[in-house]
């Protein structure tokens, strides 16, 4: 299959660099040992035609995003470039809360002539108390990461384009807590997502490690219960709890995913890119020793090789 449209949605791990120690992803364990695209590669891509003019969403990712001395620097090479872009996605440990916040108001300030692209702000809390440390590793972890929600909230009060929202990735340590992380982001006003910690071979390559965190039989049922309770209170989608629910019970995907539809590609700190989101056969090749079209158009993947979405238990970063 030939790729002609370029992709709506670019998952761009632009760091592996991270301050965090979680037990489902292996990026801390590799941080040192990966190259990083410097500015005039990333914009060399990102004038690439195809992003210029199919871009919508972008999720710069990591590793800590905002550990990234350049990452202002990014975002104003993606504004400057693709010109119908929608919306900015970053995520963040939250731990350091000067960091971030200062990163934050940075790409604020650049945003401000640009009203129609929205920047959203995603804030992992994978627990309260002790249970947030046990699956982060980081000392005194939770207070750090309430000190920053807190900071966030406040700036959505000063920027009209600036949302925030919190994620929980289900894991065999937080499972039974999760009620806990429910009320915590209700008693803020904050909308919260939980995800299931998701078995991949590129980012955070959690394949290597999936004995730490991924959930028995009995904590499955758990879990399940918990997704009907917050479907019955009209807290989640009917259709992303059919979702949760079925990889749960069955292990098998029964929602698409942008990646499978064409529509999205990943792009790791080195230059390599992926027209999906977890498994390696589907390397498009380095946007550093070619360029972003040539790769998206040449490469050809069989229906073969998308068998393997069948029992993908990703979200897709998305």
């Amino acid at each position: 299959m030939i790729l002609s449209k370029g992709p709506r949605i670019v998952v761009f791990f632009i760091t592996y660099r991270c301050n965090a120690h979680c037990i489902m992803c292996h990026i801390w364990e590799k941080q040192n040992n990966v190259r990083e695209m410097n500015l005039p590669q990333i914009e060399r891509l990102f004038r690439d035609h195809l992003f210029r003019n199919s871009l919508e969403i972008i999720n710069l990712t990591g590793g800590e995003p905002t550990l990234l001395a350049d990452l202002r620097e990014i975002v104003k090479i993606v504004l400057n470039n693709c010109l119908n872009l929608k919306r900015i996605d970053i995520p963040t440990n939250g731990i350091n809360t000067d960091l971030v916040i200062d990163k934050i108001e940075q790409i604020g300030a650049l945003l401000f002539p640009y009203q129609k692209v929205k920047l959203t702000i995603t804030v992992s809390l994978d627990g309260i108390n002790s249970i947030y440390e046990k699956v982060r590793n980081v000392p005194d972890g939770f207070k750090k990461v309430e000190r920053t929600i807190k900071a966030l909230k406040e700036l959505t009060e000063l920027y009209s384009f600036l949302s925030l929202a919190l994620n929980t990735v289900i894991t065999k340590e937080n499972y039974n807590h999760l009620e806990e992380i429910l009320d915590f982001a209700q008693g803020l006003g904050l909308s919260l997502n939980f995800t299931l910690g998701a078995i991949s071979e590129i980012g955070v390559e959690s394949v290597w490690l999936k004995e730490r965190f991924i959930l028995g039989k009995d904590q499955k049922k758990e879990v399940v219960t918990f997704i009907n309770n917050l479907q019955r209170n009209r807290l989640i989608s009917h259709r992303y709890a059919m979702f949760v629910k079925n990889l749960l019970i069955e292990g098998k995907r029964i929602l698409n995913c942008s990646f499978r539809q064409k529509k999205a590609v990943l792009i790791e700190p080195n230059g390599d890119a992926y027209l999906c989101g977890n498994f390696k056969r589907f390397l498009l090749g380095n946007i550093t020793q070619d360029n972003f079209s040539n790769l998206w158009r040449k490469r050809r993947f069989s229906w073969t090789d998308w068998k393997i979405c069948k029992n993908c238990e990703s979200n897709c970063y998305i």
